[in-house]
């Protein structure tokens, strides 16, 4: 089992990158088959996926870190904006 760590800098940028009701950590999820968990902390949020394929693992990191990255810019991130990320990596 493979497991990366990504830390978000609060629990707001966490839930927009997310989204309404995690539906984007559950795309995320179905396309590179891992689990995302969240753990919230006093120094952010630390996002952990692990998965069976280590080179989906890192693929779902990257996507999580640009995400995260887009998250500070935007209010909502859609699931096209998803999509284009997943596509892109």
């Amino acid at each position: 089992m493979e497991q990366r760590t990504v830390t978000i800098e609060n629990s707001e940028l966490t839930a927009r990158l997310f989204g309404s009701y995690d539906v984007n950590a559950r795309l995320l999820e179905k396309e590179f088959s891992v689990t995302i968990r969240n753990r919230g902390g006093e120094e952010g949020d630390t996002v952990h996926i692990s998965g069976e394929d280590g080179e989906a693992v890192r693929m779902a990191a990257d996507a999580v870190r640009y995400l995260g990255d887009m998250a500070r810019h935007n209010d909502t991130l859609t699931e096209q904006q998803v999509g284009y990320v997943i596509d892109m990596l």
